[in-house]
């Protein structure tokens, strides 16, 4: 009996469930919506990262259940670099609260990822230094919009 790697449905539902049940609040709020955002960009950009296997699984679970097929058949490492994408500035949310926690919640989720067996990061590290490259980025930006705004 082989073990199956878990697919992103499960990975995400694990982890944000794990990560809201340590928050309240605003905090537990904004970390469902970069959830249910990166659930959005999972499906939207899944055609791009996976191989063409992949893609005609994606297209038979489309049949049965049109809801989230790409969730249903990829894996971590297709998650990685999603995630990659899902910190490229057209996801990113435009208020501040809520842009520190999205890049919070990309960097642990990729982190937990590795920390739970289920990519190795040696597989995966373009997209592993994708992602930090690009949360860098977005700090910075937040940090020089703070200093450029008008003190009260």
């Amino acid at each position: 009996m082989t073990n199956t790697p878990p697919t992103i449905t499960t990975i995400l539902t694990t982890f944000t469930d794990e990560q809201a049940g340590l928050s309240t609040g605003l905090a537990r709020h904004r970390i469902l919506a970069v959830a249910e955002s990166l659930r959005r960009c999972v499906e939207a950009h899944g055609d791009q990262i996976l191989v063409d296997r992949d893609r005609t699984l994606v297209a038979a679970e489309r049949a049965f259940d049109p809801r989230d097929p790409v969730a249903r058949v990829a894996h971590a490492d297709d998650l990685i670099y999603l995630l990659a994408i899902f910190v490229e500035p057209e996801w990113l949310p435009g208020d501040s609260p809520s842009l520190r926690v999205h890049l919070r919640v990309v960097e642990r989720l990729s982190q937990w990822v590795i920390e739970h067996g289920l990519v190795h990061p040696d597989e995966v590290c373009c997209p592993l230094l994708d992602i930090e490259a690009r949360v860098r980025r977005a700090r910075r930006a937040l940090r020089s919009a703070a200093q450029a705004a008008p003190k009260r």
